[in-house]
């Protein structure tokens, strides 16, 4: 009985396997083409912004934050240049 390298040359039996890879990356690549994605954010609630704490490095009072009409975007409103995030309460950003 001959050997599948007699019968066919190494470079065929390369381009086979090749041809095989291919073919399996399609298809893999179709299937998760047509898988549906959930892009939910989970930080889109409005209460992760009470998680944090603002104020101008001079000592300024509190930053007042806002909702963007952007959703899940908040607008914090300042005319100093330096200013301080603390986060006060990590509840709210976690999942």
């Amino acid at each position: 009985m001959e050997s599948a390298t007699s019968f066919l040359g190494k470079k065929q039996i390369i381009g086979i396997v090749v041809i095989i890879a291919i073919l399996i990356a399609v298809a893999v690549g179709v299937y998760l083409v047509q898988k549906q994605q959930s892009l939910k954010s989970k930080a889109s609630s409005t209460n992760f912004i009470n998680a944090f704490e603002m104020t101008n490095t001079s000592g300024g009072p509190t930053l007042a934050c806002s909702m963007s009409a952007t959703p899940g975007v908040a607008e914090c409103n300042t005319n100093s240049l330096n200013v301080n995030v603390r986060v006060k309460d990590s509840a709210p950003l976690l999942p």
